[in-house]
């Protein structure tokens, strides 16, 4: 548990430097100021080629866009990212991991993101499979 969401990406970030890149970082960070704070870490991982993962939680998406959730992650993060797309659904979420995943081990490696709407994290009935 850190203070500040950019201080938790560099965390991560350093521990996939640490297994130089055989490991892959992964990191969670809350929604609002949580993914503005951790936007320079990003940057910085994405432009080192370091393989992190971000699961940023995100406004639940009948608000996004709404006063006072103006800031569109998927849009910004785009820049910074090798894969950004938003888990909007409980049941995709093991699909969209591994999407994740699949990006981080190709070729170079850079970050790649996935938004967790918060409807999501409140769902509490996870499909058997």
């Amino acid at each position: 548990m850190v203070r500040q969401e950019r201080l938790a990406i560099d965390i991560t970030s350093s521990y996939a430097r640490a297994s130089n890149g055989t490991k892959i970082g992964v990191c969670t960070v809350q929604e609002g100021v949580g993914i503005e704070n951790s936007f320079a870490g990003i940057a910085h991982a994405f432009a080192d080629s370091v393989p992190i993962l971000v699961l940023p939680e995100q406004y639940d998406q009948h608000r996004i866009g709404i006063y006072p959730n103006f800031f569109n992650a998927m849009h910004a993060y785009q820049t910074v990212s090798k894969w950004v797309a938003r888990i909007n659904f409980i049941d995709r979420i093991p699909e969209m991991i591994r999407r994740a995943f699949i990006f981080l081990r190709q070729q170079r490696w850079q970050t790649a993101n996935s938004l967790i709407c918060s409807s999501v994290v409140e769902q509490n009935n996870v499909p058997e499979k």
